[in-house]
């Protein structure tokens, strides 16, 4: 008598934990990258801080992670470019911040210029490799 085996796999099931996973790492990774640039920018009033924001959006084909940041002088110039972008003396309550951290990248940053695109290239080879491992959590769970 023959036997008869058969061998499923539940790949449906093993998406929905990837894209579960890859989710929590890119809300992980905005969470990470808006508190490294919140803590990296210049202080005056903190209304630059505050206007730094991030979001998450999820398609078929790919997670994309935005920060950016929000804020107007008092004649209406975008102060927060030109915090960004723009050279300056720091402040002495900038100055008492101390550094930026990425907890995903464990690295530092200074306060200052380039508040967002520094934590983001200084932090991308963690945050790639971060993504790699939810994804691996994924891939042993199926």
């Amino acid at each position: 008598m023959a036997s008869n085996v058969r061998y499923e796999n539940n790949f449906s099931k093993f998406e929905t934990n990837l894209m579960n996973q890859l989710t929590t790492a890119g809300n992980d990774i905005t969470l990470d990258l808006v508190n490294a640039a919140r803590s990296t920018a210049p202080h005056k009033k903190g209304d630059l801080e505050k206007g730094i924001n991030g979001e998450m959006a999820v398609s078929s084909s790919k997670i994309t992670v935005s920060v950016g940041a929000s804020a107007k002088g008092s004649n209406g110039y975008d102060y927060a470019e030109k915090m960004h972008n723009g050279n300056y003396t720091l402040g002495q309550q900038s100055m008492m911040k101390g550094s930026g951290y990425s907890g995903i990248s464990g690295k530092t940053f200074p306060v200052g210029n380039g508040y967002i695109e520094v934590p983001a290239t200084e932090s991308f080879q963690s945050y790639t490799e971060y993504f790699k491992r939810m994804h691996d959590i994924a891939a042993r769970s199926f």
